[in-house]
């Protein structure tokens, strides 16, 4: 069940709303306010947690636009449907930036309203599944994002990571390699100590350290089966691996 709290200055438009909601998601749970100082108190004070914001632009005091992005501003990432009478390309582009999940203009239609929810659905599946991975224990492994989803690997099974763009590629110590949807900054913020970043190109395993050559620039990590991979490092890295 999703609670769902509908805001709009105009009784009739926030009534026809609430009532086709009910008609076509019977099981949505709904409040409704006036403005957006009242749906201000009720999201930080009624003690109910809002899985979905529908949101009038025009308001008095202020304006839709305006409340959501007090809300962004305070980390709030409650999901946003805006609904207005105005048709307007710079209404259009301002709620994309702020991440609404749709624009629709009233009087809405039933498609339209279909179609809003079930986008509003996959994003909150999503969600709960990414909060879910989140929370399971798993042993001390690395979650890395890859193609398939995640990869949960033991950290001495990963011998370095290397900045492919805004992602990255991860080299396995049996010499494997696989792309990841990560870049080093956020890949640097999530790893364990045994991790070191070297420049900007590298985050290596800091255990598998074998020989570190400061005339040249050269690192040599140890590898499965004795062997060595070879990485020339930047010279600005060289103060970390000192």
């Amino acid at each position: 069940m999703y609670r769902v709290l509908i805001v709009d200055d105009e009784e009739m438009s926030r009534l026809n709303l609430a009532q086709l909601v009910r008609m076509e998601f019977p099981s949505m749970e709904l409040s409704l306010a006036s403005s957006a100082r009242e749906a201000e108190v009720l999201l930080n004070n009624s003690g109910v947690s809002f899985d979905l914001l529908f949101l009038d632009i025009q308001m008095p005091h202020q304006t839709g636009l305006e409340f959501l992005s007090d809300l962004r501003k305070n980390n709030n990432d409650i999901h946003v449907i805006f609904v207005t009478a105005y048709d307007e390309s710079e209404y259009i582009l301002q709620a994309m930036r702020m991440k609404a999940i749709d624009y629709l203009t009233k009087p809405v239609k039933i498609q339209e309203l279909q179609h809003a929810i079930m986008e509003f659905e996959k994003l909150q599946n999503k969600g709960n599944l990414n909060r879910v991975i989140e929370t399971i224990s798993f042993a001390g492994k690395i979650r890395l994002p890859v193609v398939e989803g995640y990869r949960f690997v033991e950290p001495e099974k990963v011998a370095c990571f290397v900045a492919d763009g805004r992602r990255s590629e991860v080299i396995y110590t049996d010499g494997s390699k696989e792309k990841i949807y990560s870049s080093l900054q956020s890949l640097e913020e999530t790893l364990k100590a045994e991790f070191i970043r070297a420049g900007r190109k590298y985050i290596l395993n800091q255990s598998l350290i074998y020989i570190f050559n400061n005339k040249n620039n050269m690192v040599s990590l140890r590898m499965e089966e004795g062997e060595l991979l070879h990485l020339k490092i930047s010279g600005d890295a060289v103060k970390n691996l000192l």
